[in-house]
């Protein structure tokens, strides 16, 4: 039975591509982005290996690569593959009734703080008690009220209620905090990492929270880390909007509806009152956090594969250049050379008068071009055309792309002459190789990973 216990013990057992190959039957039956995400680690196992086998890399490198692809693979499967997936066991498409649905308790924070402008938080209040009200399912819900909500009032009530659902109505700061009271009536901008850890102590029993405040989504974010649905706004709210979405809400709540689909009759209401619904409330749900995840690690594994490419390119690059500054020192010694504007063009010039070691020489650094660079080339070339979207990641990824679409081109037109050995883009094209920017992607992967100071 393939499941995460199954590949763990694979990795356990240093049987990566079993591994591998074992995330790739799980994603794509469970998770297509974790499927695809399998299938690159894969392609970079296999890279490897090719360029294992050609001598390309020492031992020492060879151990590295496989070492942070198996790690990679390990952090994918700990963070993004479930307990309870297997192949053939059947999926869970339990459809929720009105007795499983969730809401129960709901605890209305409202604060209005005296240096804020004024909401029309007595109205919203009176929309959500009428729909709950004259709802089928009014009897099911009891909702507790707390007004001009100070730290401590928030934590005693959550305390007090222990709420299945808790809606906050206030305003909200354009650095995505909401603001609560402190002591004299006054604001109090509230941190989002300490909002977000402060629900996590009642993550057992709260099942949504709703941030109905301007510029709140930075906090949703933070919260549904441990409550499973939360609902904010992305940018500024107008009060009218608010309290429209709200009646919905409940609305639909009280009828017995999840609260995604009472989210959505919410942000329809704002739609039908003409008022601008477009990128302000958002639903979000742990599902999301993970996705989110897999999607940076789908970026750190794309980063990680270039470095790697380059890595071995740029060692190719050096064997290669000590060849080439023998054969000029060697051709120096012995000939009164002519003007020349980069050594590609002299090699070329002078083949016809080397001498038998000085071809030697010739061949070698000709077979780096063709057998080692030409391939790393075309592998940073493949894998940045196909992924566009990390280009804006790193402002030099575009000039690479562009040095290397050109060193193709050239390498077509010249590499049939036998006295070509070296193909050189810098000079005459004005387009170099960016320098150091391996140390870029480095410090990419390591603001990806939460690693950069």
């Amino acid at each position: 039975m393939i499941n995460k216990n199954s590949i763990q013990q694979h990795l356990r057992q240093g049987e990566l591509q079993k591994a591998i190959d074992e995330l790739i039957v799980l994603g794509k039956e469970y998770d297509s982005d974790l499927h695809n995400l399998a299938i690159l680690q894969s392609g970079r196992l296999a890279s490897h290996r090719k360029s294992h086998n050609s001598g390309t890399l020492t031992n020492d490198q060879s151990e590295s690569i496989v070492n942070r692809i198996r790690l990679a693979v390990n952090s994918t499967v700990t963070e993004s593959v479930d307990e309870d997936w297997q192949v053939g066991a059947p999926q869970d498409h339990t459809v929720e009734t009105e007795e499983d649905n969730p809401g129960k308790s709901i605890l209305f924070v409202a604060s209005n703080p005296k240096d804020t402008d004024p909401l029309r938080l007595g109205e919203e209040i009176n929309r959500i008690e009428s729909s709950l009200e004259r709802s089928k399912l009014r009897d099911n819900y009891n909702l507790e009220q707390q007004w001009a909500t100070k730290i401590k009032d928030l934590r005693r009530s959550m305390l007090k209620h222990n709420p299945d659902i808790v809606h906050f109505s206030g305003h909200g700061s354009a650095a995505g905090r909401i603001i609560l009271e402190e002591g004299e009536g006054y604001g109090q901008e509230i941190d989002p990492v300490a909002l977000g850890n402060f629900f996590e102590l009642f993550s057992k029993k709260t099942m949504c929270v709703i941030l109905n405040a301007c510029y709140s989504e930075n906090q949703a974010i933070e919260i549904v880390k441990h409550i499973p649905i939360v609902i904010g706004m992305n940018n500024a709210i107008p009060d009218e909007a608010a309290i429209e979405f709200s009646e919905a809400f409940y609305d639909a709540i009280g009828a017995g509806n999840s609260f995604y689909f009472a989210f959505k009759l919410g942000v329809n209401a704002i739609e039908k009152h003409g008022l601008d619904a477009e990128d302000t409330p958002i639903l979000l749900t742990q599902d999301d956090i993970k996705k989110a995840s897999k999607s940076k690690m789908d970026e750190i594994a794309f980063f990680e594969e270039l470095l790697e490419v380059l890595e071995v390119g740029k060692i190719a690059f050096q064997a290669q250049n000590n060849n080439a500054r023998k054969l000029l020192h060697s051709l120096k010694n012995r000939l009164d050379l002519p003007a020349y504007n980069h050594i590609a063009h002299l090699f070329a010039q002078c083949h016809n008068l080397m001498t038998t070691e000085e071809k030697r020489h010739h061949s070698a650094i000709r077979g780096y071009t063709i057998n080692l660079i030409k391939y790393q080339n075309d592998r940073t070339l493949e894998l940045l055309e196909g992924h566009p979207e990390y280009i804006d990641r790193i402002d030099r990824l575009k000039y690479l792309k562009n040095h290397i679409t050109i060193w193709k081109s050239k390498y077509q037109s010249l590499i049939d002459d036998p006295t070509t050995c070296l193909i050189y883009i810098g000079v005459d094209e004005k387009i170099g190789f960016p320098k150091k920017i391996e140390d870029d992607i480095r410090a990419h992967i390591d603001m990806l990973m939460g690693n950069s100071q």
